[in-house]
């Protein structure tokens, strides 16, 4: 029982650091702006060559750290500790930090499309939770913020790779 509590504490934990730091990535000079939402790459700008070697593996490990606490926000849900708005942010920051790995622009596009896809289903889930009785339905209304800024990005992108046509 003890085990199990520090695993949980450690999760909060790390949660809460990469919370922080995405604040931080977010409210660095030429961030986004939207909590992470927004695409992290610059496309279009003359400047803008090949990522550096280091700026290519700094980007690597933050993927897949995400990834690691989106696996661990599984199997919390799986022993019924559910964080749903948690889950939901740290895994819209690992497809942003994938978009950020794509080679170009098709690929950002379907990394975009994958994530709206996740946060339409994630809707839905808060959704019936709403109705369950298991969250506030504020859950519903910030749900549906995230998808909808996430299909914005998503539109941006598309007319982004249209203009460039």
């Amino acid at each position: 029982m003890i085990a199990g509590r520090l695993r949980t504490d450690r999760v909060v934990v790390c949660g809460f650091v990469l919370t922080c730091l995405l604040a931080l990535v977010v409210a660095a000079p030429g961030g986004s702006g939207q909590a992470g939402l927004g695409p992290q790459t610059t496309e279009g700008n003359s400047k803008s060559a090949e990522p550096s070697d280091a700026l290519r593996r700094l980007q690597l490990e933050r993927h897949r750290v995400l990834k690691d606490v989106v696996a661990q926000f599984g199997w919390m849900a799986e022993q019924g500790r559910e964080d749903t708005a948690g889950l939901r942010d740290f895994t819209v920051a690992m497809f942003h930090a994938e978009a950020d790995l794509a080679d170009n622009p098709a690929e950002r596009m379907k990394v975009y499309e994958r994530l709206v896809e996740f946060l339409r289903d994630h809707e839905k889930h808060v959704e019936r939770m709403a109705t369950a009785g298991r969250v506030p339905t504020v859950e519903v209304s910030k749900a549906k913020i995230v998808s909808l800024e996430a299909q914005i990005v998503l539109e941006r992108q598309r007319l982004a790779q249209q203009a460039a046509r």
